[in-house]
């Protein structure tokens, strides 16, 4: 029996379906914070298993080339244009705590702190969406919060601001890591 070796019998699938996502993510076909398609047209696109896409999606997280929150994968690999900026996680530095750390991040429909409404132009006692973000390392130790208050035009014209309001009851975990691609695309 004779064989002929192709270089990508050596290689896993994942690794392959990897590339391909990379060259998309190069060539702009998914640009710099846009969302990734789903597992399941990813999985039907390359005639594989959605297990098999979730171990190249990994593959890119580990590159910092894609990364994924419950709405899904976004592309984070810096563009060539030079008006790009750089995906930031938000607030600014929540994810550069240490292992193990504790976060808890929660919206509200609420009056903003009075300095938050001065420096939004915000009449006073106006409600907007707050944004609270608490952390602390596993040991109770550290313990760092950030309050961030919306103005109503960001609420306005940023689609995935405007989906809180109905729910910032300030009960449910509120997954805004996003925030920065999102105002910037808007």
């Amino acid at each position: 029996m004779a064989r002929t070796a192709h270089p990508s019998d050596h290689e896993p699938r994942y690794s392959l379906i990897a590339t391909q996502l990379l060259g998309d993510l190069r060539d702009g076909t998914i640009p710099p914070g846009e969302r990734l398609p789903g597992e399941r047209e990813l999985a039907s696109r390359f005639g594989v298993s959605r297990e098999t896409v979730r171990q190249a999606l990994q593959m890119l997280r580990r590159g910092g080339l894609v990364s994924t929150d419950r709405r899904g994968s976004h592309a984070t690999l810096p563009s060539s244009t030079a008006e790009h900026v750089p995906s930031l996680d938000f607030p600014l530095g929540a994810q550069a705590a240490e292992p193990g750390t504790v976060h808890r991040t929660t919206v509200t429909w609420e009056t903003p702190p009075p300095e938050h409404a001065h420096a939004l132009g915000l009449a006073p006692r106006r409600p907007t969406l707050v944004h609270r973000y608490e952390s602390a390392a596993a040991d109770g130790s550290g313990q760092r919060t950030a309050v961030t208050s919306f103005s109503a035009v960001a609420v306005a014209e940023v689609e995935e601001l405007a989906r809180y309001r109905d729910r910032a009851d300030g009960t449910a975990s509120a997954q805004l890591r996003r925030a920065y691609d999102w105002m910037r695309k808007a």
